[in-house]
């Protein structure tokens, strides 16, 4: 454990890892600031989601995708202690060369209130980018994250992606919590809003 993230090395091969980038990297739009649904200087970068029900035609996509959400809930629970009951869907974001998210926490309000744990794998091997690295408040710390690695910390610890100076990085990021935003008491509107962007954690 280095401080407040975890490092996880070699969840996915190099093999894996292209198989996100080959089905997603061109659905990717640019990507919107959450709880704004706009486009904001804070960030910039491209992005597609892993949907549950398109995985379900790719067997063996959707057999990467399970792999790390079952690693994802076992360091959750090991090393943060936090039992997750749904993880959102995955997001498939692309950095090119000028991209970058500033400081931000990736709990917020509405469904975003109900995540307590985040994460990021690294897809691109080291030789496709430079920069972008994934920095934590108030140090500017970073994994030097290897392909395939997944690291994981608190959703209300502070974190930026500095500018990519060079080529293409290109991550998956997970968020989750604790508790089923389908089945808590809030918003009848949003609690719709939300049903399609769950997923289940088997245990």
């Amino acid at each position: 454990m280095l401080g407040d993230f975890f490092v996880l090395h070699d969840v996915l091969s190099a093999e894996e890892c292209q198989q996100y980038i080959d089905f997603y990297d061109s659905q990717a739009k640019p990507s919107l600031v959450e709880g704004r649904g706009e486009i904001s200087e804070i960030r910039r970068s491209e992005n597609s989601f892993l949907e549950l029900d398109k995985l379900q035609t790719d067997p063996v996509l959707l057999s990467i995708t399970q792999k790390i959400t079952a690693a994802f809930a076992e360091v959750a629970y090991n090393v943060f202690r936090r039992d997750i009951q749904h993880i959102e869907n995955i997001q498939y974001t692309k950095y090119k060369e000028g991209d970058y998210y500033e400081w931000h926490i990736d709990s917020g309000h509405d469904y975003a209130s109900f995540r307590d744990i985040s994460g990021t794998i690294e897809l691109s091997p080291p030789e496709d980018f430079e920069g972008g690295e994934l920095c934590f408040f108030p140090t500017e710390n970073h994994s030097q994250a290897k392909q395939g690695t997944l690291i994981i910390f608190p959703s209300t610890m502070a974190h930026k992606v500095k500018p990519v100076t060079s080529g293409v990085r290109r991550s998956l990021v997970i968020w989750a919590g604790i508790e089923d935003p389908s089945v808590a008491r809030w918003d009848t509107r949003n609690k719709n809003d939300v049903q399609r962007l769950l997923w289940s954690i088997d245990k």
